[in-house]
């Protein structure tokens, strides 16, 4: 099976390209953001497979799958993230992704999900199945787990910062503090910013 990887984390993803090549797999290529991965897909033959982490500078997963589902509609894709936060996984299987597993799964699984995808199957493991479900049952007046840095980020968007002084004051570029606040969206399930502010006064994350 050729595989592509995209993942901004070198050290991880030679990890990965070790045990899928000793899994009897083919890496063909690694993307360490979104852009370098649809670069490959034009200028290359299509893999089988994408491995895509979420969270990449310059064009998220998010991204990424959205134009592959359009574009590339044979290419299965695995997603391969530490989120494991039930509106990360719903939102991407909203795209149509064929997995979705953690980055602390050990060999097995992840010989497992892409054996699974490669027969025509979906793959997602027992915890993410677990925590799709709970998030359909949990209250909405329990804030969901958020990050240091996300609540940093949120604490300056209520001081109505712009995205400019945000990355300075955080030693950020731009771009990656655009993601933060789309992954702090998609996590709450809001809109836009004015949103943002009432949910952080509503739980007590800003006075």
């Amino acid at each position: 099976m050729k595989i592509l990887l995209a993942d901004d984390h070198r050290m991880f993803i030679e990890g990965i390209s070790y045990m899928l090549r000793e899994a009897g797999c083919e890496v063909v290529g690694i993307a360490q953001n979104g852009t370098e991965a649809l670069a490959f897909l034009q200028q290359n033959d299509y893999p089988d497979l994408l491995m895509l982490d979420i969270e990449m500078p310059e064009m998220d997963g998010v991204e990424v799958a959205e134009k592959i589902k359009e574009e590339y509609t044979e290419l299965k894709i695995i997603v391969l993230t530490m989120h494991d936060e039930p509106e990360f996984i719903r939102q991407m299987l909203k795209l149509g992704v064929d997995g979705y597993i953690l980055k602390d799964a050990g060999k097995e699984i992840l010989v497992e999900a892409v054996e699974t995808v490669k027969s025509g199957k979906k793959y997602f493991g027992e915890k993410i199945t677990e925590n799709v479900f709970s998030g359909f049952t949990q209250p909405k007046s329990i804030p969901t787990k958020l990050t240091q840095r996300e609540l940093e980020i949120i604490r300056l968007i209520a001081d109505q910062k712009t995205t400019g002084q945000m990355a300075r004051e955080l030693f950020l570029s731009k771009h990656t503090i655009e993601t933060h606040r789309k992954n702090i969206l998609l996590k709450l399930g809001l809109k836009n910013s004015a949103g943002l502010v009432k949910y952080a006064m509503k739980h007590g994350l800003i006075e």
